[in-house]
């Protein structure tokens, strides 16, 4: 409990959670401000959105770090590692979606579009047939199929790809600043 530790890491942990609870909630009122130009959105602002998103995973890891008597370098890695590992968490989501069309549907006429299909929309050949598929009124299992193939097709996963191993590596390099237990007590 946080009434427990000395009051300087209490003050950091009420730092640490108003901050992340701070950058969650801009990032939820930026994405419904998204459904207004749903269409038009850039992947760019979208994952600018979902690494925000990521700030919870990230305040929480620091947490646990401060509890646990890391370092401020330890505590620093941990929330880099906890950012990262939230956007690798968050752009899996939103791949899931796109294989559940109820989710998709409701994606699509309630919240913002997935980002891969964010991606895929950039594509001017492919464009028109996905807006079309994704204007039907409920999409399919044969529907999110086909923009499946589609969203393969458009070549754009190979970008974002490039990002989630930039991610990952980071995430990597974060875990290995942190010593372990046994280091740190020598």
């Amino acid at each position: 409990c946080i009434s427990k530790l000395p009051s300087d890491p209490q003050e950091i942990i009420m730092k640490i959670m108003n901050s992340f609870l701070a950058e969650v909630v801009n990032a939820h009122i930026s994405e419904v401000q998204l459904k207004k130009v749903r269409w038009s959105v850039k992947p760019e602002t979208y994952l600018h959105i979902l690494t925000k998103k990521a700030a919870e995973i990230e305040g929480r890891m620091k947490i646990g770090a401060i509890y646990s008597g890391g370092s401020g370098e330890e505590i620093e890695a941990i929330g880099l590692y906890g950012r990262n590992l939230g956007i690798l968490f968050a752009i899996r989501a939103e791949f899931a979606d796109l294989f559940e069309p109820d989710e998709l549907s409701d994606r699509i006429k309630n919240g913002s579009l997935p980002l891969q299909l964010l991606y895929a929309l950039q594509n001017k050949n492919y464009s028109p047939k996905i807006r079309a598929l994704l204007s039907k009124d409920k999409i399919s299992a044969n529907d999110s199929r086909e923009l499946l193939q589609i969203i393969q097709e458009t070549k754009t996963l190979p970008l974002l790809m490039k990002y989630l191993k930039k991610i990952e590596k980071e995430a990597i390099q974060a875990i290995h600043k942190l010593k372990s237990k046994k280091e740190r007590c020598s």
